[in-house]
């Protein structure tokens, strides 16, 4: 797991706990879950994107690459997401449509982003490369 996507899921699961201690348990109940349901779906995304993009890393540094590990670790945030909204018995209905339509396009957008955003300055050609480049043969 990342460092950036622990501090997400802890962030995140302050958030609910903090929900869950000021409001109660109502707004988990409307939506159907639990506050440790959604907890428990916000670290299964984090290590599984950890690993996914981990594991991934070296595709990571063209933007076709950062596009698949995108749509790779949205899907898997979204299949994790839906642990803790979906009921098991619309998982075979709701989950890979979910995946499909948020994951498999959003994850690819928002990996360029992120590859965009956090990808180091890349060398501008000086004169001197750019004589040096024409000289070699």
């Amino acid at each position: 797991m990342t460092r950036r996507a622990a501090l997400v899921a802890a962030a995140f699961s302050l958030h609910s706990l903090a929900v869950r201690i000021l409001e109660g348990p109502g707004p988990f109940s409307a939506a159907g879950t639990s506050v440790v349901r959604v907890v428990v779906s916000y670290w299964v995304a984090a290590l599984s994107v950890g690993a996914i993009v981990g594991m991934g890393l070296p595709l990571g540094r063209t933007a076709l690459g950062a596009g698949l590990l995108g749509g790779l670790g949205g899907a898997a945030v979204v299949a994790a997401s839906a642990f803790a909204f979906v009921t098991p018995d619309q998982w075979a209905s709701v989950v890979p449509t979910a995946v499909l339509a948020v994951g498999l396009i959003g994850g690819p957008l928002c990996g360029l982003v992120i590859w965009a955003a956090y990808l180091p300055e890349r060398p501008r050609p000086t004169r001197r490369r750019v004589a040096q480049s024409r000289r070699a043969p």
